[in-house]
């Protein structure tokens, strides 16, 4: 199946949880991307979702990528998620304050809506395997808004 991770958070969290915007360059000025693009813990890309924000300073940004990886993992060996760089970058941003996650197969509408006490951080592997299993896959928002 395909899924999309999608996260929202704070603009001012993304350095904490080791999130940066990606440039590109001409002469001497560095640009943006349109739309913005940013990488986390080193090979995982994003791409900002441009859609009217609930909260003003927020940003939602879309993994490109990886989510196969993850999903294989998840279905045939779920001890091998404690190393998945994916996982471990959604693992910090449940240790924020504010967050919303969402885990859905492509072009399907979120059935479930799971909260996550941000105090309570390992939750987060046995819902994204619920989420991704294959016998029973769940389209899901996970959110922790303080």
């Amino acid at each position: 199946m395909d899924y999309s991770i999608v996260f929202k958070l704070k603009q001012i969290d993304l350095e904490d949880v080791g999130i940066i915007e990606m440039f590109t360059s001409w002469g001497e000025k560095d640009f943006s991307y349109s739309p913005r693009r940013f990488k986390g813990y080193g090979d995982i890309q994003l791409i900002e979702v441009e859609e009217p924000m609930e909260i003003e300073g927020s940003i939602e940004l879309k993994v490109i990528g990886l989510v196969r990886k993850l999903e294989w993992q998840a279905n045939t060996n779920p001890k091998l998620l404690a190393d998945n760089k994916l996982m471990k970058l959604l693992e910090k941003i449940c240790c924020l304050e504010y967050f919303s996650i969402y885990i859905c197969e492509d072009d399907e509408n979120i059935e479930e809506v799971f909260e996550l006490d941000y105090s309570k951080c390992h939750d987060i592997y046995r819902i994204v395997t619920e989420a991704l299993s294959w016998d029973k896959p769940q389209n899901i928002k996970i959110q922790n808004y303080q």
